[in-house]
């Protein structure tokens, strides 16, 4: 079994503007790697639409907090990795 120690849990990305002598940018993109299963399921298959949703919605409250604290004008929350499209 792997580190998770070493593993990365968010990254974020920012426009070529940014660096140490400009800490202002135009553009972000963060990822954040969840883990399933969640909290009171056995493992990933157990229940995986429920699972699905309390993610999303998890994401969504946690989007509308990083706007908020931040000052963006919009969010872009997209379900990447439960998306069927």
């Amino acid at each position: 079994m792997g580190d998770n120690a070493t593993k990365h849990t968010a990254v974020q990305l920012f426009d070529t503007s940014f660096s140490a002598a400009n800490l202002k940018s135009t553009y972000v993109q963060s990822f954040y790697f969840l883990g399933l299963p969640l909290a009171g399921y056995s493992n990933p298959a157990d229940d995986f639409e429920e699972q699905r949703k309390e993610g999303d919605e998890y994401m969504v409250e946690i989007n509308d907090d990083l706007k908020e604290r931040f000052g963006f004008e919009a969010g872009a929350y997209t379900r990447s990795l439960f998306s069927s499209t």
